[in-house]
């Protein structure tokens, strides 16, 4: 282990070199009295392993009273690096990466800007999506038999990027990691969202977010991404998203944007 990097919720991060391949790596720990949370994610990112934007897993198991992931190490996540660019240079990569999850029969569950992050030295224009705590199956592998549509579930996330759905306690499908990531690209672009303030209620913040067509329109974000949230909202439980039509929207608010940085 060299330098303590980052602090989680249970965990801690360091920057760590692998002796065997000498490669930059991060370990993650955090107390086995959490659950097995980590090798969860281990075995979850292997079955996804080769994707865009999954990063490499090395290792995960236990030293003492710790459990331990290895990953490689990355860059600044984009809650880093907040930017108007990184908005418009990662986004369509976004989509990509939420397209190869869900092939893979998973959704993510947990989409904000500090778990997706940049690459690590000649990497770091490449975008990676971290921290799989929450990731789960939507469809069985081998039936694609979709999971049912649940109620009144217990809500976990970060309210100012879940979707309308999770934030009533609904089951999640693969339309609440793209209304997540919708969410994600205006605090990206604008700095901040409506329904950020700490003090609003969870009612109040899924009313924010049902006005947001419209409020965003007028607060000038552009069109495309409010058509890119409002699709989402159009998204049946078990509909497969066009993600072919998510990124031609998300090019075009791409090149708006590009010709807004190239007049300041």
């Amino acid at each position: 282990l060299h330098k303590h990097i980052n602090l989680t919720s249970p965990g801690v991060i360091y920057a760590a070199r692998n002796i065997l391949s000498g490669s930059n790596v991060v370990a993650k720990l955090q107390d086995t009295e959490c659950g097995r949370t980590l090798l969860y994610e281990y075995h979850l990112q292997k079955a996804l392993a080769g994707g865009l934007g999954i990063p490499r897993v090395w290792w995960s198991g236990v030293d003492d009273s710790a459990e331990v992931l290895i990953i490689d190490r990355l860059g600044p996540s984009l809650e880093d690096c907040l930017s108007q660019q990184s908005s418009c240079m990662f986004s369509i990569g976004a989509v990509s990466i939420l397209e190869h999850i869900h092939s893979n029969n998973f959704i993510h569950h947990h989409i904000k800007p500090s778990h997706l992050l940049c690459g690590y030295g000649a990497k770091q224009d490449s975008l990676y999506l971290v921290n799989f705590a929450l990731a789960c199956a939507y469809r069985h592998p081998g039936t694609h038999h979709h999971i049912p549509n649940k109620k009144q579930l217990t809500f976990s996330g970060t309210p100012a990027f879940a979707s309308i759905r999770a934030l009533r306690g609904r089951e999640q499908s693969r339309r609440d990691d793209l209304e997540s990531l919708a969410y994600v690209l205006m605090y990206l672009l604008c700095g901040s969202v409506p329904w950020q303030d700490d003090g609003l209620t969870i009612e109040e913040i899924i009313q924010a977010k049902e006005r947001a067509p419209s409020s965003l329109l007028q607060g000038g974000v552009p069109a495309a991404l409010v058509t890119f949230l409002e699709y989402t909202h159009t998204l049946a439980f078990d509909h497969r998203p066009d993600y072919d039509y998510i990124r031609s929207l998300v090019h075009d608010f791409r090149a708006c944007m590009d010709r807004c940085l190239s007049r300041t």
